[in-house]
């Protein structure tokens, strides 16, 4: 397999800071995402964990002058719904990180901005002219959410990538992309990827 030498440094680097759960398979999928997006717009991610996966966007980011904002609530799920969710239950899983070890993580990145709430309650009002959103929530809420309230934001072509779609551990996601879909009929192109992630284009 043939991989560019840039990507893999860079991913290869960020795997090996701990800070991702993310392999070089999913990674290459937000980096050429980045690679075609257009210049001087923001990029989110919501559900950033321990920051690495961030990181790696804004790296890439920096290079297109876009703005990244990276939210999380750092203390694990507030969200989950056993009979939807499967396996995820709230102040359990994803609490082995924190706001200021994040902060610390990705201080000497200027195009990024770290949020520590739920996207729920995250001021929208900031965000215009998005072009990539990273969605790896686990959850039906938030995920729904953030469809339902960042995709209008998307620039023409703009991209959201869903992670753990079609996962049996992830039951919520796939349940809000269809709803989304459903309720956006021809207003966006879509993809679902081997990893398990999904593209949401906007047309």
């Amino acid at each position: 397999m043939n991989i560019e030498p840039r990507f893999f440094e860079l991913a290869t680097k960020i795997m090996s800071e701990g800070r991702t759960m993310l392999k070089l398979d999913r990674l290459f999928t937000i980096y050429q995402v980045i690679q075609k997006a257009e210049e001087n717009t923001i990029a989110l991610e919501i559900g950033v964990y321990r920051g690495g996966t961030s990181r790696f966007m804004a790296i890439l980011a920096a290079e297109k002058s876009i703005k990244v904002h990276a939210i999380d609530t750092f203390t694990g799920h507030k969200s989950a719904i056993p009979v939807i969710d499967g396996v995820h239950r709230n102040n359990i899983q994803f609490t082995k990180t924190s706001f200021a070890s994040v902060n610390e993580y990705l201080h000497d990145l200027n195009n990024i901005t770290l949020h520590q709430c739920q996207i729920e309650d995250f001021d929208l009002s900031q965000i215009q002219n998005v072009s990539i959103v990273h969605l790896d929530t686990d959850l039906k809420i938030p995920t729904k959410y953030a469809l339902d309230n960042i995709a209008p934001r998307l620039v023409r072509h703009g991209v959201i990538i869903v992670d753990d779609y079609g996962k049996v551990t992830t039951p919520g996601i796939r349940e809000s992309v269809s709803e989304f879909l459903n309720s956006n009929k021809g207003d966006y192109f879509f993809l679902h990827l081997l990893t398990s992630q999904f593209l949401i284009i906007k047309l």
